[in-house]
């Protein structure tokens, strides 16, 4: 039989303290049936109420949910959150990272790059010779920034590592348009 870790312990715990918590609030109640005048017959009155079965099985209904939803308030204000964003690495070189580096939560939903930061993805991508994801990348640029300067670039460089003519000289001539003196354009 495997013993219980500490957050199954904290939370026997705190089970058992709700439990004790009604068990003695209501023998409190039924002892002070026994305190003499007017508080006695009060709390006799109540407690005969309370044992009455249509009454006492609402009654401690009401009580145990107020007391699940005071705990999970509580909970809440101290873990935070419980929807949170959860952004990965993936890729061939994610286990070269450390357990702690692979992985991010965010309380609210990132925000899209914007669309230097998405040129910047793909300029580096082009720098590590990795065309596949230079390819997926451009894919997912809009189409107002297909036809900038750097990502013109970008696309002829790729055109000259996979040799294909046609795109080289379509994709020069649409460069020169933009910078004539471009340094790719004068390999």
């Amino acid at each position: 039989m495997q013993l219980p870790d500490k957050q199954q312990r904290s939370s026997l715990w705190v089970g058992f303290g709700i439990i004790l918590f009604f068990a003695a609030a209501l023998a409190l109640m039924w002892a002070a049936t026994y305190l003499p005048g007017p508080v006695g017959r009060t709390f006799g009155l109540l407690t005969g109420m309370l044992w009455t079965p249509t009454i006492m099985e609402p009654t401690l209904l009401l009580a145990g949910l107020m007391a699940i939803l005071i705990l999970n308030h509580h909970r809440r204000k101290t873990e935070g959150p419980e929807l949170v964003y959860l952004e990965t690495v993936d890729g061939p070189d994610a286990n070269l990272l450390p357990e702690q580096a692979r992985s991010a939560t965010f309380p609210e939903k990132p925000q899209p790059p914007s669309g230097d930061e998405m040129i910047d993805t793909i300029e580096g991508a082009l720098e590590l010779n990795d065309h596949d994801q230079v390819t997926r990348l451009l894919l997912e640029l809009p189409q107002d920034l297909l036809e900038c300067e750097r990502i013109l670039a970008v696309r002829l460089q790729l055109a000259h590592a996979n040799q294909d003519p046609n795109h080289i000289r379509g994709l020069s001539k649409k460069l020169r348009e933009l910078n004539p003196k471009h340094p790719l354009l004068k390999r």
